[in-house]
């Protein structure tokens, strides 16, 4: 098989898989760009099946949920489609809000499929200039980081309950591969020589990426977590922000047919493999191969099918740098998960995060 798989295999698969069983989703930041574009990809996958698909709705905007929701029962009548309100998703007061009302209404159910895509972007510089939240937070360190997690922690019993197929999936669309800057007496950023938009990226891929591995342990055999790089995606709603410079948007409606074609990855494909994570492709920990189609990924802890994974647009993976492997070393798998529950106990309290 050439590097990555192939478009129409990744839509096949989906189409077999999807309509198989009965699926419950989360979905956060599904309002616009990646996130609708993924949530469409599994109305449509679903279709018309006779299995119950269940979707909620996570986000700040009932009037664009609204638009994908309609959206989305053209191509699945039959799916179930509730919207969650969640006043600032950065904060985890909010996050926590939303999780109980998913957790009443689930009345003991379960979660086959958590997907968050939620985040800020802008290009006018703002990105670097660092936001706290009132919980002490970085904003911007907490959308991509903090508030995934907390969405996965507290809907971790239900996603545990999943059989869907014989597992839940867990996917956080935002980039693994980043550059490893970490500070590891600084891992708020604090220090303005530290902070920028790049280094939290960075510090937010490798803490997600530690994390994410301690929970595959912890859930083996019932839950795998996919962090994602969807490729340059160049149909999501970030490029047309009213907020860009003028030479962005001048050059942009140039450069944009020529990045599309070289390195675009097209909404429609885009949705078809965020939703690829379903399948045998990425088990959780510990189960056998489910899928004799697809070779087994290799989890970012380097073993075969470790339950977690730090997934490339095209389905292969992202390897770690010899810099991550030395932090490995030095035990911050589970320094990371320590300190993430440390900061969920500050603030829970009611206590600024200070530290």
């Amino acid at each position: 098989m050439p590097k990555g798989f192939p478009l129409p295999l990744v839509t096949i698969t989906n189409k077999t898989l999807i309509p198989s069983s009965p699926l419950t989703a989360v979905f956060t930041g599904a309002t616009a760009g990646i996130g609708s574009f993924s949530l469409l990809a599994l109305a449509k996958a679903h279709g018309t099946s006779g299995h119950p698909l269940r979707v909620y709705l996570v986000g700040r905007n009932s009037k664009t949920a609204t638009a994908i929701v309609d959206e989305c029962k053209k191509v699945c009548p039959s799916g179930d489609f509730r919207f969650v309100r969640c006043g600032d998703l950065a904060l985890l007061r909010d996050v926590d809000g939303a999780c109980r009302e998913v957790v009443e209404l689930e009345r003991g159910g379960r979660v086959d499929l958590l997907c968050m895509s939620h985040s800020s972007f802008s290009f006018t510089g703002s990105d670097d200039e660092k936001t706290e939240t009132t919980e002490g937070l970085d904003s911007f360190l907490s959308l991509l980081y903090y508030s995934r997690v907390r969405f996965t922690t507290q809907l971790l019993p239900l996603l545990q309950k999943s059989t869907f197929p014989r597992s839940a999936t867990v996917i956080s669309v935002f980039g693994p591969n980043r550059r490893t800057e970490f500070f590891p007496d600084d891992l708020s950023l604090r220090d303005p020589g530290h902070y920028s938009f790049m280094n939290a990226g960075s510090v937010a891929a490798t803490l997600k990426t530690f994390v994410f591995e301690e929970l595959a342990k912890k859930s083996a055999g019932q839950v795998r977590f996919c962090p994602y790089f969807p490729g340059l995606v160049t149909e999501t709603e970030g490029f047309k922000d009213e907020d860009l410079p003028l030479w962005f948007k001048v050059l942009w409606p140039v450069v944009r047919p020529v990045a599309k074609l070289l390195v675009g990855v097209g909404k429609l494909e885009c949705g078809e493999r965020v939703m690829f994570h379903l399948s045998g492709r990425f088990p959780a920990r510990g189960l056998d191969r489910v899928d004799p189609e697809l070779e087994v990924a290799v989890g970012s802890d380097g073993l075969v099918g470790g339950g977690a994974y730090r997934c490339d647009w095209n389905g292969e993976l992202v390897s770690t740098t010899k810099e991550f492997e030395t932090l490995r070393e030095e035990g911050w798998a589970e320094k990371s998960l320590d300190h993430t529950m440390r900061v969920f106990e500050i603030i829970e309290s009611g206590k600024l995060y200070t530290e």
